[in-house]
């Protein structure tokens, strides 16, 4: 009986340990729609040239990073990254933004989650249109009180051709 009951309570100890700052398959679900509507938000920002609502799903720490496509696109912290939003959403007119063969993944413990995607933009910048397809985007977000925050972004464009032969 005693060997039953410590068997038992190994078992019962151990499933526990192993789904330890695991959420489950309902929370996953319930964090994927919830990062999928802050992705969401983000295009609508960005189309709108809404830069108060950009400003507000990005993190303002210090250590956060967004990469464009242009070579002087690679910036570290709040202080950086808010003047080049803010000089995109300037610049550009009637933005056109459409995310297609999207990839998201939660964490383990549903605190952050880190996403890719192609993305097509069509925006209007000089009195000229520039069409931009298939670029590549990759990002993080994390759950902070309650709301997601943008702490990372990627955007590159793949190379015409194959770079190096491997």
């Amino acid at each position: 009986m005693n060997r039953l009951v410590i068997l038992g309570l190994s078992l019962l100890v151990s499933a526990c340990a192993t789904t330890a700052g695991h959420i489950s398959a309902s929370e996953r679900r319930t964090l994927l729609a919830e990062v999928a509507d802050h992705l969401e938000a983000e295009r609508q920002a960005s189309e709108k040239r809404d830069t108060e609502a950009k400003l507000r799903l990005t993190s303002h720490d210090d250590d956060i990073v967004q990469i464009g496509t242009d070579e002087g696109e690679f910036a570290r912290g709040w202080k950086t990254i808010q003047p080049l939003l803010t000089a995109q959403n300037t610049a550009f007119s009637d933005v056109k933004l459409f995310m297609h063969d999207k990839s998201i993944t939660i964490s383990r413990d549903g605190s952050v989650a880190w996403y890719a995607a192609l993305v097509d933009y069509d925006i209007g910048v000089g009195g000229q249109r520039v069409k931009l397809e298939n670029l590549r985007e990759t990002g993080v977000v994390e759950k902070r009180e309650g709301r997601w925050f943008t702490v990372q972004k990627h955007l590159s464009v793949g190379y015409p051709k194959q770079a190096a032969p491997y």
